[in-house]
């Protein structure tokens, strides 16, 4: 019977080793005692645990007789000696071990610490005055809160852990961070030993194979305390885990606002995953109504099983589990928000039901319904585009029923136009079927709201081409696109991207049809709409494909200029944010092809490089991010962003690559003089120069920090890494010569990326000359897919064992070294300039594409660099520019040059050049910027889109001051340098002498608001997004305000301050001026204007205003609410009183809490209060 309950409800006898499943299968049971007995060979653990108080009456491992009655009888008295009245001696104390933090920083002591609790419970069970109390939990209170949801055990089976008398905690740090192989290491212990109202601290060391040695010294220790006691303060248990717990929780991949908890934090071992929840479970059953304990175990179960249906290799019933741990957790973020009702445990069980769309539809609708039953809990929270999805998520419903909800939607369009989106993805009808389809969009063709109109025409387009292949589908999708316009209206813009799709649809429609030249008009006016509706979104791929579509395959031979136009339209709209949009390398690249054929310049081809043939197609791959590296005989490569090939290699006298078995899952690759370096998801592999593996550093070694390799360069006859997990990413240094691995960083746990490369660090380089290793973080490192932009940098000096972070206005984008010699790279604006560090060399070029650049190489006359528009010969003696190979639709990605020989990483594969074939291709790349000025008649050129700049001479602003007063201006490029001082009228301005690139120029007149307009300076034009601007007189906002400043909500008496102030634009006073400040803007929306803001900075979840209730005066408001607050910017009017609570980063807990009053709002300032002014 009890196999069968068992087997019922999927609790597994192989996992009942852990205590916490035992007790949870004693209690279902009703059992008193659980005796587990594991058989192995000639031998068995015999386990019994009493269910009751969770303490381990007995684990032994006993001979086995080869007859069974003898064997039976042997366990049966074991089991009777752990039974006797004896052993529940009124004098014995209760011990419970907790787990012991490793503040190291890397994860190879963990398991130390799980040895060391196993070596003090052995111990301390062979004395007669201890019981130990087991604290292994692992999930045996989310089986018990399941079964008892639905009534399967009785009410008290989810009972409160009995405390223990005498609690043993604390943390563990490796002595050093050097990691010998196969060599044990020392641990510090810090240890502290809780008895009732007393404690004592333990310090000493401990060697990773002596465990019992340092458990008999804590043994010791325990005892003495049992015999001389110490007061001090005691920290209840509970809050011991929770501690832990908390110390335990990895940082989160994605974020909302503070404190609210996200289902996608950074992955971390196994062992790692188990103490965290281990720890909240613990919490958990102490007091198992703790709201803050549910919600961060909930979360966390979610994270660490959430995708695994994604995986086609794992067996269906592992990815049942995973989903049956994500309901649970679900269940319990639920059940602590409906005990303790929070907007940021509301947020967090929202983010919750994002991953259950996917791992569990029923629970996603149990949990959208929650939601519509509690308005309450969630009001002022976002309307997240994923609770539409599982709104309108269908969930194992009929045929009839999925058209009886479609119909729903349309016919509730006018309170809920977003779920029509949803609901009407594109393609939806192109598979039929056509009956149920017609009947159900034909009663909406005439509606009059327009998302019904742009999705019911949409829909029956799709329908009708694809299934009847009948031309009626064009003027349907002419209906749609005519409503589109009136549909963004109605839409928000998270689900707006959808209707971007039309245009895609009628090309592929018109191409389905036959009716290519249609296709081409299409897609014409497809951008033409795009270019002059700014609806280009960041990322938006659908709006990309046209633009693209148009340049590359609709518009071809005598239609340069119109191409030419379309590239130069996209890449002004998509610029401010051009790493997000995939299509930026392809048309870049494109620009400069239409450049050089409107100027008659030859374009480029490819028959100076020879293609690198593999022992199959697999290497014809995107090598985005292709690592190379260079021997005497051969060059090495790891082909694979994600990893997922094996390691290559190719002679440098052939051109066949082949596999190396012995390294797969790599990424990256570094060589020295007699070895190759290999790094992937598997770890590190050392081979010799004939492909030969000498070693694998792995995860199951402890000496290697993390699990998997991302980059690794070679530095000094050392290879330099960057580690991934650990529990944090980090960068070391293997000595091979020694077999010493060195950790950089992170230097301790809590270090974070602010100081020094944890996380977000995929390349690292080495400067051979100065030296110094340097570590980049960019936005994506993917020039094909997504192009890659430097966001942080850090550099690390061996002589001083520190690492710096860089401005990036400072950072080099790239660091090559060759032999003794090292180039650093900058991109500054349109200007590249390459610094050789030993010989001082500096030259700068007009690289096209900069933003595109990959790893350059040279040689003593030559610098070849790489972009998404091909490969470049720059000659350092006079920065001449040459154009070498060009391919449409081929990015070139990283160069390595290795004797007479060029090796090409692109997206078509691995070439490589001969450099001795003689002097390169005279085609020179010094392309104008802007489009030839002839226009043919009705095409479109770039002076219809985007200004093509004027004249840096003479660059005209017209000067406007409010009440057309007469009065000087100064005039201010940067906010530094004096441009000249002018009255009001069109004054012209002299930019000559300014560097290219993104300048701000400002206006500055006494009693008036300062402002600036943004100019862009290129190739000798300037261009600007305004050149009207008026100047506003000053308006101040004189108001009172009361502070506490000890951070408590009563707002009179000891420790409030209390002042009166007059503020003008840009200002604020001390601390709100950290949060929010005075802005003078515009009702329009403009940034300058005639109307005083109370404005936001920093945006924080519950800080911010609260207003009073109504009728409340200023001297009523005695009290501060605690929560309530929001970051909302307020018009400031006279007679306005608020609450305020300032966040200001400094504490978990903010600055404060404060009121405020606007006594007036004025153009002159009080003289008898202090005015703060800019």
């Amino acid at each position: 019977m009890l196999r069968e309950i068992i087997k019922e409800h999927t609790i597994a006898l192989a996992n009942l080793n852990e205590t916490g499943r035992a007790l949870a299968l004693g209690k279902f049971a009703s059992a008193d005692y659980l005796l587990h007995v594991l058989v192995e060979k000639q031998a068995a653990m015999v386990r019994l645990v009493e269910v009751a108080t969770g303490q381990v009456k007995l684990e032994e491992q006993v001979a086995l007789a080869g007859d069974l009655a003898l064997s039976s009888v042997a366990i049966r008295e074991k089991v009777l000696a752990a039974l006797c009245p004896e052993s529940q001696a009124a004098n014995r104390l209760t011990v419970g071990i907790t787990a012991f933090l490793n503040r190291s920083v890397t994860d190879r002591s963990d398991q130390l610490g799980v040895e060391l609790q196993k070596a003090l419970r052995k111990r301390l069970r062979q004395e007669a005055w201890a019981v130990v109390l087991e604290r292994q939990y692992p999930t045996a209170l989310l089986n018990e809160v399941d079964l008892a949801r639905v009534g399967l055990v009785r009410d008290n089976a989810v009972e409160k852990l009995p405390p223990a008398d005498i609690v043993i905690l604390g943390s563990m740090q490796d002595a050093d961070n050097e990691y010998l192989a196969d060599k044990p290491w020392v641990v510090k212990l810090d240890l502290t030993l809780r008895l009732g109202e007393h404690s004592s601290q333990i310090s000493q060391m401990c060697r990773s194979d002596d465990v019992e040695k340092a458990a008999e010294a804590v043994l010791q220790k325990i005892d003495e305390l049992r015999r001389r006691s110490t007061s001090r303060t005691v920290v209840p248990e509970k809050e011991l885990w929770r501690r832990q717990a908390l110390y335990l929780m990895p940082r989160q991949v994605e974020t909302w606002q503070k404190n609210v908890l996200i289902p996608n934090f950074a992955w971390l071992s196994d062992l790692h995953q188990f103490e965290t929840i281990r720890a909240w479970e613990n919490v958990l059953l102490l007091d198992n109504n703790d709201p803050d304990a549910m919600t961060h175990l909930g979360v966390y179960l979610i994270s660490c099983n959430r995708g695994l249906w994604i995986y086609s290799g794992l067996p269906v019933s592992v990815k049942r589990a995973a989903a049956a741990k994500c309901v649970a957790g679900s269940r319990l973020v639920e059940r602590a928000l409906a005990m303790q009702p929070t907007r940021e445990r509301a947020a967090s069980y929202i983010f919750c039901l994002k991953p259950m769309i996917k791992e569990s539809p029923a629970r996603a609708k149990e949990m959208v319904r929650y939601i519509a039953d509690h308005p309450d809990q969630f009001k002022g929270l976002p309307d997240f585009p994923w609770l539409k999805i599982a709104q309108t998520q269908l969930v194992g419903t009929t045929e009839d029923k999925h058209f009886a909800e479609l119909d729903r939607v349309l016919s509730h369009a006018a309170e809920d136009p977003n779920a029509v989106l949803i609901s009407f993805p594109p393609g939806i009808t192109r598979n039929g079927p056509v009956r149920q389809y017609t009947a159900l969009l034909n009663p909406y063709t005439d509606s009059t709201d327009p998302v019904v109109q742009f999705i019911v025409h949409r829909a029956l387009g799709e329908l009708l081409c694809w299934q009847k292949r009948d031309p009626i589908a064009l003027e349907h999708l002419d209906k749609a696109i005519a409503s589109m316009k009136a549909a963004y209206q109605r839409c928000n813009a998270s689900h707006c991207r959808s209707l971007n799709d039309i245009y895609r649809l009628r090309i592929e429609a018109c191409q389905y049809l036959g009716l290519e030249e249609e296709a081409k008009e299409t897609a014409l006016a497809g951008v033409t709409h795009f270019m002059t509706g700014s609806h280009l979104g960041n990322g938006d791929d659908s709006a990309g494909w046209l633009f693209r579509y148009c340049v590359t395959e609709a518009f071809g031979e005598g239609e340069e200029e119109k191409s030419l136009a379309i590239c130069d339209a996209y890449l002004t709209l998509a610029k401010q944010h051009w790493e997000r949009h995939k299509d930026w390398p392809r048309i870049s690249a494109k620009r400069e092809e239409l450049l050089a054929k409107l100027a008659g310049k030859p374009v480029p081809d490819m028959n100076d490089l020879r293609f690198v043939v593999g022992s199959d197609s697999e290497l014809h791959h995107d090598l985005s991010w292709i690592r190379m590296a260079a021997t005497k005989e051969n060059l090495w490569f790891a082909p694979s962003p994600t990893g997922r090939m094996q390691a290559m290699f190719c002679p440098h006298d052939g051109n066949t690559a082949s596999k190396l078995p012995v390294a797969r899952f790599v990424r990256c690759v570094a060589a020295t003089k007699d070895a190759v370096f290999f790094g992937g998801s598997q770890g590190l592999y050392k081979l010799d120069t004939e492909g030969k593996l000498l070693k694998h550093y792995s995860q199951s070694d402890p000496s290697f920090p993390g699990y998997g390799i991302r980059d690794i360069c070679a530095g000094g006859e050392k290879i330099y890494f960057i580690f991934q997990g650990s529990p944090r990413s980090g960068v070391a240094v293997l000595d091979h010569k020694t077999d010493t691995i060195s950790v950089l960083a992170p230097s301790s746990r809590n270090t974070t990326w602010k100081t020094e490369p944890v996380d977000g660090i995929s390349r690292i380089w080495w400067d051979s000359v100065t030296p110094r290793l340097y570590a980049c973080g960019y936005w994506n490192w993917s020039h094909l897919k997504q192009p890659p932009k430097l966001v942080r940098e850090y550099g690390w000096s061996p002589q001083d064992n520190t690492w710096q972070r860089y401005r990036l206005e400072d950072a080099p984008q790239f660091v090559v070294s060759q032999g003794n010699e090292t180039l650093l790279v900058r991109v500054e604006g349109d200007q590249t300039e390459f610094h050789f560090l030993k010989s001082g060399e500096k030259l700068s070029a007009k690289v096209p594409v900069p933003s595109l650049m990959g790893e350059p190489a040279w040689d003593e006359r030559r610098i070849w660099v790489p972009t998404a528009s091909g490969l470049y010969e720059i000659d350092r003696a006079t920065s001449h520019i040459s154009w070498l190979a060009y391919q449409d639709g081929n990015a070139f990605f990283s160069l390595l040059k290795h004797d007479n020989r060029l090796y090409v990483a692109t997206a078509h594969g691995l070439y490589y050049r001969e450099l001795s074939l003689g002097s390169s291709p005279s085609v020179p790349a010094e392309q104008p910027m802007v489009a030839v000025t002839k226009k043919a008649p009705g095409s479109i050129t770039t002076s219809d889109i985007i200004d093509s700049g004027i004249d840096l001479a003479a660059f005209p602003v017209e000067l406007i001051l409010e009440d057309n007063t007469k009065a000087k201006v100064t005039i201010t490029l940067d906010n530094n340098q004096t441009l000249c001082k002018a009255l009001p009228g069109t004054v012209r301005l002299d930019l000559r002498a300014v560097n290219d690139g993104k300048h701000n120029v400002y206006f500055h007149c006494p009693g008036y608001t300062s402002q600036w307009i943004s100019v862009d300076i290129s190739n000798g034009k300037v261009s600007c997004g305004r050149d009207k601007v008026t100047m506003f007189r000053t308006r101040y906002v004189v108001l009172r305000y009361a502070f506490n400043t000890n951070s408590e909500r009563n707002l009179e008496g000891v420790g409030v301050e209390q002042h009166r102030v007059a503020l003008s634009h840009w200002t604020g006073f001390e601390p709100c001026k950290s949060d929010w400040q005075i802005w003078q803007g515009s009702t329009d929306g403009a940034l300058f204007g005639d109307t005083l803001y109370l404005q936001f900075h920093r945006w924080s979840s519950d800080y911010g205003f609260a207003k009073p209730a109504p009728g409340v005066s200023y001297e009523q408001m005695k009290e501060a609410p605690q929560s309530g607050y929001r970051c909302e910017n307020i018009k400031a009017e006279k007679g306005l009183v608020l609450f305020f609570r300032v966040n200001g980063d400094e504490s978990k807990e903010g600055l404060g809490y404060g009121k405020i009053l606007v006594e007036d709002v004025t153009k002159t300032p009080p003289d008898d209060i202090q005015v703060f002014s800019r």
